[in-house]
């Protein structure tokens, strides 16, 4: 008999969005086009990405060189361009110890009280032994760290302070994917984000970092770029024309990594 084929997807998004290609490099697709996921560490599809609006709040997401300030402690040693990063370009930046466990990278910004944030960001080990991102203000001090450890290459949590969902994703050639959620202030708006390329030992040892995303709710999120203004990518939405008649509909899909309500799929008449 005849082929059987099912609706055909409408997909709208009022932004362009980042997806890995079959060949796990990240890919940035176009208004209202189609991102067909995969898994980048083994180029495993994962399907049609249908992600909410995200504001990405961090400036500079490619360039430590702009807007971040490099003078925590005794700042660090900042290559820019040193390294290819996950989209093919090499945009990624080398932040080394100078001498002293402390020596950071920072940017500051306004943070709405008590509220829920993500934060991702990709990461590649050079010969660090242990590197922490945190957030400080002058009234809570520390108020969430993330220190992970380096074993072969590979990062993982050694401690954390007031952060939750912890996720590691292997993005291939080495880069890592980490993304945690956290609680801002309930009486600070000024936070400082705080990169530490070596925590543990006095020594000029480095990362790679490249394309931090900090944004309200708690899923991360696909790679959004910001350069001198925050940046928002629009919802996608996929719809099916459904007929007048009794149908069966089999979705077969993930939530990301996250906290509160997710949606897979939702059936309404469209008003």
């Amino acid at each position: 008999g005849a082929a059987r084929r099912g609706k055909t997807v409408t997909l709208t998004r009022a932004s362009n969005g980042t997806y890995f290609d079959a060949a796990s490099t990240m890919q940035t697709a176009g208004n209202n086009v189609a991102r067909f996921d995969h898994a980048p560490s083994d180029s495993t599809a994962l399907g049609l990405l249908i992600e909410s609006s995200w504001t990405e709040l961090l400036l500079q997401t490619e360039d430590l060189g702009t807007t971040w300030q490099n003078n925590w402690s005794g700042g660090t040693t900042l290559t820019l361009d040193a390294a290819t990063a996950p989209d093919g370009n090499t945009t990624a930046d080398q932040i080394a110890q100078i001498d002293d466990a402390n020596d950071s990278i920072q940017q500051v910004g306004a943070f709405a009280l008590s509220t829920e944030y993500v934060l991702n960001f990709y990461v590649k080990g050079v010969d660090s032994t242990s590197s922490n991102i945190f957030f400080w203000n002058n009234t809570d001090g520390t108020l969430g760290l993330l220190n992970f450890r380096w074993a072969a290459g590979v990062p993982s949590t050694y401690s954390s302070t007031g952060i939750s969902n912890i996720s590691y994703t292997d993005v291939g050639s080495g880069w890592y994917r980490i993304s945690f959620t956290f609680t801002s202030s309930a009486t600070e708006i000024t936070n400082v984000v705080i990169i530490t390329p070596e925590s543990l030992v006095v020594a000029t040892n480095s990362i790679y970092e490249w394309g931090i995303n900090l944004g309200l709710g708690g899923v991360a999120t696909s790679y959004i770029a910001a350069t001198a203004a925050t940046v928002t990518r629009a919802a996608d939405a996929a719809t099916i024309s459904s007929p007048t008649i009794p149908i069966t509909w089999l979705i077969e899909g993930r939530t990301a990594r996250g906290s509160g309500t997710q949606v897979i799929a939702q059936y309404d008449d469209g008003s």
